[in-house]
């Protein structure tokens, strides 16, 4: 199989000067304690906010030429995503024995996902489980809905990190993937996430006569752990806010 970290790459949140691409190439880096490695094994890459993870994935990582196929060929090594409007971590298994054990981790809820959302308010706790099932909105298909009883289970945790006022910085680990899952659970409490048009939409009409138009939401894949899936090590990474989200910060704490 070759080299042990051959078998998955991790995409990480850059901006993507080209907008066509899903996520871009930004720094070639072992994942092993730091050594630089040839460029065939690890990478970081960017999943940008407004890119959509199954559009020209084949195309992008043509420097790469056993993606996956597990997951079929519009969306070669694609193991799991992120909303368009949401940036962050992502991982991409190259061959189709790591997108296998991936996806059963994935499954059986040992990957470990945090994310930061700045949210609408304050709770009532400064931390938290969200655990309300998540399925098809009954009318508007296009949309999700909490305490669906046809929905499927889903369990959020948060943790407030920042009292920002009108505002809370929030980590937030979800043990499940449902669609919209932390957007969908943090409205159903309250307190939508900030630049959601969908699922905060008159916090998110007030949000914009004060700051202007977001753009995306301010929700960032911040952290991955999991058992990388040939070696059995145990992988952890970080990915910092984006410069727009962090401005955004700076100027509601100013």
């Amino acid at each position: 199989m070759g080299s042990a970290w051959t078998s998955f790459l991790l995409s990480a949140s850059k901006i993507s000067p080209d907008p066509k691409f899903s996520c871009s190439i930004v720094q070639a880096r072992s994942v092993s304690r730091g050594t630089r490695t040839k460029p065939d094994t690890a990478f970081e890459a960017g999943k940008p906010s407004k890119s959509i993870c199954k559009l020209s994935y084949r195309r992008h990582f043509r420097h790469f030429q056993n993606l996956s196929d597990f997951g079929g060929g519009a969306r070669p090594g694609i193991v799991h995503r992120l909303d368009k409007k949401t940036s962050g971590l992502l991982i991409i298994a190259k061959n189709n024995l790591a997108h296998v054990r991936l996806s059963k981790d994935f499954h059986d809820r040992q990957i470990q996902k945090t994310y930061f959302a700045l949210v609408h308010g304050k709770p009532a706790r400064d931390t938290g489980t969200i655990e309300l099932p998540v399925g098809r909105h009954p009318t508007l298909r296009t949309k999700m809905s909490a305490g669906n009883t046809q929905g499927r289970p889903a369990f959020s945790e948060y943790r407030v990190t920042e009292d920002l006022r009108a505002f809370s910085l929030l980590e937030v680990k979800i043990k499940t993937g449902r669609t919209h899952q932390i957007r969908v659970h943090l409205s159903a409490i309250g307190h939508p996430v900030v630049g959601d048009d969908v699922y905060g939409e008159r916090s998110y009409k007030e949000f914009t006569k004060k700051f202007g138009e977001l753009k995306r939401y301010f929700l960032h894949a911040a952290a991955l752990r999991f058992t990388h899936p040939t070696t059995d090590a145990t992988l952890e990474f970080h990915s910092p806010l984006p410069a727009e989200l962090q401005k955004l910060l700076n100027r509601i704490k100013s």
